[in-house]
């Protein structure tokens, strides 16, 4: 039965994991998975989350199924984190899925069913996982130009032009906020040219949002996406609560539809999810809306969301400080936002960074600045410094 199926792709993400798990050596260090790390090298349960949790343990009284559009109380908590608190929202359809992959499969699915022939546009470069989903729901995948590697700037010109030349076939996916994988973000001028073309050009706006609260803060992050939303007849949207939640594990997202037909989008929405996964994991999602009820509860993980974010940026600062004293420019360091970034290394000096150092770090130079131990900043510049070197 199985004998010709072909070898699986490598995942250059997970791989990178894996390898790292089976390094013995004591000093190793994970810079490539996406998590955030405290101080000790941890990745902590939230204090907001895991009260949650103990008050959902002690009274949920039902473990029953949730139904196809999952948990109602955490679609509209998402609604309005992503479009305001008192934004109307009764042109968007949402749908909780497990977790944004989750999301992006089953919108890449409404695509395919509303438009086989769409072309979805990706920036260069992306999440590793974009492409791969869009291509597994039958979709061709384009690239338009983002990241100049070698300043850590936006090739703006290249970028707006690439956009100027869509059409009403085409699907242009966005990063809300905290670029994965280059930490480089559209200012709001961009996202306001972007919708004004949208809707002259008639293209369709899909906004991946990941880690709302990690750049400049819950409002400021969604700025770029409203614009959009205000602007725009219809757009696609997926959330995940992985990581300002802290909720890796439980699988908590949502895909957002904003459409004139928001009776047809939601049934066709049932359908795709019935035949894939049916219904959504609730834990994570109830978890959410606990928390987003609570005054306390909130105020408590806004509280503990701005540490995170402010320690993300102390360490990008202290890296680009670093890697200055080397010699090796990385001021863009401190202009970038959230959890990635991308270091100019070639191939070869990645593999000597996990050879000779044990510092791994994902294929293209993604560093996770949320996994690093500040305390060794000046080992990973040494290093950094050292495979960089010319001759």
């Amino acid at each position: 039965m199985f004998q010709n199926l072909s070898p699986a792709a490598v995942d250059s993400i997970l791989s990178v994991a894996e390898a790292f798990r089976a390094d013995g050596r004591t000093h190793k260090l994970d810079l490539g998975v996406g998590v955030y790390r405290d101080a000790a090298g941890n990745t902590p349960v939230m204090a907001a989350v895991r009260e949650a949790e103990q008050q959902l343990a002690a009274h949920q009284p039902s473990k029953s199924y949730v139904g196809l559009a999952g948990n109602l109380r955490f679609n509209r908590c998402v609604e309005q984190l992503v479009l305001g608190q008192e934004a109307d929202a009764s042109a968007w359809v949402t749908i909780q899925t497990p977790g944004a992959s989750g999301a992006l499969r089953l919108v890449a699915d409404l695509i395919a069913a509303s438009r086989r022939h769409a072309k979805v546009w990706i920036s260069d470069p992306s999440y590793v996982n974009h492409a791969p989903i869009m291509q597994a729901a039958g979709l061709a995948v384009e690239r338009y130009p983002y990241l100049d590697v070698a300043t850590g700037t936006l090739r703006r010109e290249a970028f707006l032009e690439a956009v100027a030349g869509l059409g009403q076939d085409d699907v242009l996916l966005l990063h809300g906020c905290c670029h994965n994988p280059s930490g480089l973000d559209l200012t709001l001028a961009d996202w306001q040219a972007i919708a004004t073309m949208a809707q002259a050009q008639g293209f369709l706006p899909f906004v991946d949002m990941a880690y709302q609260g990690f750049g400049d803060g819950l409002e400021q992050d969604a700025a770029g996406l409203r614009v959009l939303a205000a602007a725009c007849p219809e757009m696609l949207l997926v959330y995940s609560c992985s990581k300002h939640f802290g909720l890796y594990r439980e699988r908590t997202g949502a895909a957002m539809v904003k459409s004139a037909q928001p009776a047809l989008v939601r049934g066709k929405l049932f359908e795709l999810a019935r035949r894939s996964y049916t219904m959504p994991p609730d834990h994570g999602a109830e978890i959410v809306a606990m928390i987003m009820a609570s005054d306390d509860l909130r105020a408590n993980w806004q509280a503990e969301l701005e540490a995170m974010r402010l320690r993300m940026l102390a360490s990008r600062d202290k890296l680009a400080t670093a890697l200055a004293q080397r010699g090796l420019a990385a001021d863009y360091l401190r202009q970038h936002k959230g959890m990635f970034s991308m270091l100019p290394l070639s191939d070869a000096a990645i593999a000597r960074l996990r050879d000779e150092f044990a510092i791994y770090l994902v294929a293209g130079g993604r560093i996770n600045l949320a996994g690093l131990d500040e305390s060794r900043i000046d080992e990973l510049a040494d290093a950094v410094a050292q495979v960089s070197q010319v001759g």
